[in-house]
């Protein structure tokens, strides 16, 4: 590979990196505006600011074992396994979001699933709590 291919697909990788960073700090802010102004978010918005903050954090954690990797190795192993435990956490809470969407909009009549439609808000926060913690307990082999 070239210098100037080399050089094309850094720009693009800073590229989509800082549009990402962009656009999940604009939802997280803005979340958190409409948080600070009425005092309550819906689970909806609980849940997409989480995968937000999970996702600027994890852009920015790759973007230093990007710059990392040729200067330092030793610290590269750490980043490593906050990066795999962050990234864990993502697809969790991607998971979650998912699931949440899935239990509002359909809807059945079985009584099982009545019942976790009206208790999801409910659940949700300890939906992302168990699952950073299965994330990090995940990431553990890594160490």
């Amino acid at each position: 590979m070239d210098y100037t291919m080399l050089t094309l697909l850094l720009i693009a990788i800073y590229m989509l990196a800082v549009i990402g960073l962009l656009l999940n700090a604009f939802i997280v802010t803005n979340n958190f505006l409409r948080w600070q102004k009425g005092r309550t978010l819906q689970t909806v918005d609980i849940i997409v600011t989480s995968l937000g903050a999970v996702r600027i954090s994890l852009l920015i954690l790759w973007l230093l074992i990007f710059e990392i990797t040729i200067q330092v190795k030793y610290i590269l192993e750490y980043i490593l396994i906050v990066a795999t435990s962050v990234t864990f956490c993502s697809l969790w809470w991607g998971t979650v979001l998912c699931v949440f969407y899935c239990v509002k909009i359909t809807n059945y009549s079985n009584r099982l699933f009545l019942r976790l439609k009206m208790n999801i808000s409910r659940l949700v926060p300890w939906l992302l709590l168990t699952s950073m913690m299965v994330s990090v307990l995940c990431s553990l082999p890594c160490v």
